[in-house]
């Protein structure tokens, strides 16, 4: 549903663009300072009438800067714009960055932006510096993008109704009210060689879509926040200190519970429903997560700024020639990428030297699959936790009236199973988490605590999307976990297990407490681990722990450990598969972590 059509009269802005120029009568260009405004039409090719088409519009410099009413910097609903070197500021009031309402630029329709040495900065609830939808196609090159969060009404309640959420849902685990970037729709768009900043929620959102396609290549991505200076960051990074934003920074926000706090919280990048995320050869600093992944196929990549790898990026030929070819370099205060919702199916990919630095678990799956592929790149976890499966703790939503007032309550089965009797599965179906690590060094536990949480429904809400959109409270199920290591040097536990949160009851107030589990290791209940080591692969196990399958090939050893089977301590022979209940016991070290320098790598000094 195209939702600005029904509110057309609720937008104005200094630059109303259509396919045929600038609309004076909808336009405030008096809002709009010191800018060249050119038509273009020369640069067009002409129909069988002789009507110019295709021609390309450009506004030259410039400033918008408004503070007075909810205005939008640059409304464009068709046509090709080019604009160079603007500054926009627009703030106060509260917008809705779901139909674009008081952002900094907003493409719709069929519009195709370029926006080279463009500044805009917003500021107030709902207020984004770049919303585009439908079928817009956007390239931002040399830009500052950056949000800061505004007041929200005083009697504001928590939603996800999309004509009336001003915050981000706090079941996330984060909170604020003001995304620097949101796509949505069919939407494509390339960011290059820019920052994008928002002092809390999200920096580059992907929301209500069908089908996203989203490259940011050789930018900076932060929450700015509480956030330490980079030099600082990079040199606790660099020394396996995962201290990146101070616990609280200075805003006056005004008293109520659903107002944004004055503490560190929100995201890298969001990939929602049918979307691709491309990270290349950029840095991102996050006081939570380095990225989010919901709802069935969505995907996201970590990897470098290869020419070769980057032809496919939208406006490709325009940003080659000043392309160069950098490392990915991901830095969360806690945690790296989390995924909720959905059957699975998207595909993760982190490779060519990338590298994560989480404070927290690397990588967190929530009562939902994935696909998650890791080659050749570093992940350092503080708290020496790789990938963690649990339930899924999100609260859920009022369904009357979609608000986000239901608390989430921590609520296990008993365990049932022993060292030789359970409900666990020896394989992996379709639908559940599939990771490979491959050609890397790599030190931390693997936990699959999915399957203690009692049922919940899983209800799907009509006009919420055209991807799954199961959003029933808590909704989860019992999720597999494959794990392949392939030419790898481990160290730790792979386990079932069970997880806990700190706190058992957890309110919007205590956000921040959502998805934060510690684990006691448990035999398989109800869900399977199924591991299989090759390629050289060599696992020194550093505890006890619990599978329900195992292959190891004629080149793989797991040390020094012993293995049971279904009680029974057992030799293991290459390429035989052994199912059942695998207990691992072994006393052998961790691989000690050798931090690299992130300033280092993002120089290029450090061989791509």
């Amino acid at each position: 549903m195209d939702h600005t059509k029904e509110m057309t009269t609720e937008f104005q802005a200094a630059i109303w663009g259509e396919a045929d120029g600038i609309n004076h009568e909808l336009s405030d260009l008096t809002t709009l300072v010191g800018a060249q405004i050119m038509s273009g039409t020369e640069a067009g090719d002409a129909d069988a009438t002789g009507d110019v088409i295709n021609q390309e519009y450009k506004i030259l410099g410039g400033l918008v800067d408004h503070s007075k009413g909810v205005y939008n910097g640059g409304l464009f609903k068709g046509g090709k714009w080019i604009l160079e070197d603007m500054s926009i500021q627009v703030k106060g009031g509260i917008g809705n960055d779901f139909i674009g309402l008081g952002s900094g630029i907003l493409a719709e329709g069929d519009s195709e932006l370029v926006l080279d040495g463009v500044k805009i900065h917003c500021e107030g609830a709902a207020r984004t510096p770049i919303v585009a939808k439908d079928h817009a196609k956007i390239l931002v090159k040399n830009a500052h993008l950056s949000a800061r969060d505004g007041d929200l009404e005083a009697d504001y309640v928590g939603t996800v109704a999309p004509d009336k959420m001003k915050s981000t849902p706090w079941m996330l685990g984060i909170n604020g009210n003001a995304r620097a970037t949101n796509l949505m729709g069919n939407t494509v768009a390339t960011y290059f060689n820019s920052t994008i900043e928002a002092e809390k929620w999200g920096a580059l959102s992907t929301d209500d879509n069908i089908s996203v396609a989203l490259w940011a290549v050789n930018c900076s991505v932060a929450i700015t926040g509480g956030k330490k200076s980079d030099e600082e960051i990079f040199k606790n990074a660099s020394q396996g200190c995962f201290e990146f934003y101070d616990e609280t920074f200075e805003h006056d926000f005004p008293e109520g519970e659903w107002q944004s706090t004055n503490k560190p919280s929100g995201y890298g990048t969001y990939s929602i429903g049918n979307t691709n995320v491309v990270i290349a050869g950029s840095t991102i600093i996050v006081p939570d997560y380095i990225a989010v992944v919901a709802n069935g196929p969505a995907g996201l990549k970590l990897t470098t700024s290869n020419a070769i790898d980057m032809a496919d990026t939208y406006k490709y030929l325009d940003i080659v020639h000043e392309l160069k070819a950098k490392k990915t370099v991901a830095i969360s205060q806690r945690f790296g990428v989390m995924y909720h919702s959905g059957a699975g199916f998207g595909v993760t990919t982190i490779e060519k030297g990338s590298i994560m630095y989480t404070g927290k678990t690397t990588f967190l799956v929530k009562g939902c699959g994935t696909i998650i592929n890791v080659d050749a790149s570093n992940i350092f976890s503080g708290n020496g936790v790789v990938l963690q499966v649990m339930d899924n703790d999100d609260a859920g939503i009022n369904l009357e009236n979609l608000e986000t007032t239901t608390d989430y309550v921590e609520n296990h089965a008993k365990a049932q199973a022993t060292e030789t009797s359970t409900n666990a599965g020896s394989h992996v179906e379709i639908g559940g988490v599939f990771s490979t690590f491959s050609n890397m060094t790599l030190n931390g536990d693997i936990y699959n605590a999915s399957g203690w949480e009692e049922s919940k429904a899983i209800t799907e809400l009509a006009g919420m999307g055209d991807y799954d959109n199961e959003v029933g409270g808590g909704a989860s199920k019992v999720t597999d976990l494959s794990v392949v290591l392939d030419n790898v040097k481990y160290s730790g536990v792979i386990s079932t297990s069970e997880s806990f949160h700190h706190q058992p009851v957890i309110s919007h107030i205590d956000y921040s407490q959502i998805g934060d589990v510690t684990n006691v290791v448990r035999t398989p209940e109800n869900a399977a681990i199924v591991v299989e080591l090759k390629n050289g692969t060599t696992w020194t196990v550093t505890g006890t722990g619990y599978i329900t399958g195992l292959m190891v090939d004629e080149t793989s050893s797991i040390g020094d450990a012993k293995v049971y089977v279904n009680g029974q301590e057992t030799s293991i022979v290459p390429g035989e598969f052994y199912k059942g209940i695998i207990r691992i016991e072994g006393l052998g070290e961790s691989i000690a972590d050798i931090y690299q320098d992130p300033k280092q790598v993002l120089s290029g000094s450090d061989d791509i």
